[in-house]
Formats: C-alpha cells, sequence, structure tokens
C-alpha cells in the first residue's frame, strides 16, 4: 500500500472506532439512566403507586456525575416496556411541585387534581383558572393562575367560557 492508501485506512479505521465508542459510552450511559429510573420510581412501576416519584433530569445527572445535556440526549425518543405498560423515558421526568406543608408531588399528580376539579364544576358556573388557583391554595398547593392555565391546557380542557358553551 502506498503512504496515501495507508493514510486513507487509519482515518477511516480511527472514525470507525470513534463511533463504536460513542455507541458504547451512549449504551453504558442509557443503562445507568435507567438503573436509577428503576430504583426511584419502583412503587410505581410495579403499581403500588399512582404517579411516578417526582424527578428532574438534574437528580440522574448529579448522581450518575454527567451533564444533564447527557442524560437528555440519552433518553430522547427512548421507551421502555414496563409491567404497567410501553413507557416514554421522558416521561419518567416531571416538575416537582412542593406543597405549602412541605410534600412534594409530581405534574401528572397536580394535573389530575385540577382534572377532578373542572369534572366536579358546576357546568352553568365553570371555574376559571384563577378560581380553580385559590382552590388548590386552599390544598396548600399554590401554584400561580397562568401554570394551571398551561396544565389545563395542556390536558385538552377548554377555558372557562368554551366549558360553559358546553364544549368539554
Amino acid at each position: 500500500f502506498s503512504d496515501k492508501e495507508k493514510k486513507f485506512m487509519n482515518d477511516h479505521i480511527d472514525n470507525a472506532q470513534n463511533l463504536l465508542d460513542a455507541i458504547g459510552f451512549r449504551s453504558t450511559t442509557l443503562k445507568e439512566v435507567m438503573k436509577e429510573i428503576i430504583f426511584l420510581q419502583d412503587n410505581y412501576l410495579s403499581g403500588s403507586q399512582n404517579y411516578p416519584n417526582p424527578l428532574r433530569l438534574e437528580d440522574i445527572a448529579k448522581k450518575l456525575e454527567m451533564d444533564i445535556s447527557t442524560i437528555s440526549r440519552a433518553i430522547k425518543d427512548k421507551y421502555v416496556d414496563t409491567p404497567i405498560g410501553v413507557i416514554s423515558l421522558k416521561a419518567f421526568f416531571s416538575s416537582k411541585i412542593t406543597k405549602d406543608s412541605g410534600e412534594v408531588i409530581g405534574k401528572e399528580e397536580l394535573k389530575d387534581i385540577i382534572r377532578k376539579l373542572i369534572d366536579s364544576e358546576d357546568k352553568n358556573n365553570p371555574l376559571s383558572d384563577l378560581q380553580i388557583s385559590n382552590l388548590l391554595k386552599a390544598q396548600n398547593i399554590s401554584i400561580a393562575r397562568r401554570t394551571v392555565a398551561k396544565y389545563r391546557e395542556s390536558m385538552n380542557i377548554p377555558n372557562m367560557k368554551r366549558r360553559k358553551k358546553g364544549e368539554y
């Protein structure tokens, strides 16, 4: 082989090895993330808990001593088959909402509370987002009106005026 051909082959072998190393690192990262999720969400995955524990990417990143973006890329578009069904890895991560009592609840649990408030409202006089926020404050959950609106919209629940017209 000529020097030019040797250089070409060595460059491509190096590139292939780098690709294999990157795939191996991603695989190891994903396994480590899954171990942590299974450990932290055991009760939810076994069906003995209705909602996943509040968990942030930062929590896993700190535990594994990795960057948040590495964890985010590792779980992107990944799913896991669990005893309770196929779940997106992103579904295990949510915002933490701390009640005034110090108790921590997850976003999904909060959405469920909001949905129940709306389901039980007087259909002729639906609750505004501010009224829902005030009802939540009475349950020691302090969140802003705009947060209620954001969660309500994410559940495809119309606003007060549209619900009054019977659109829900």
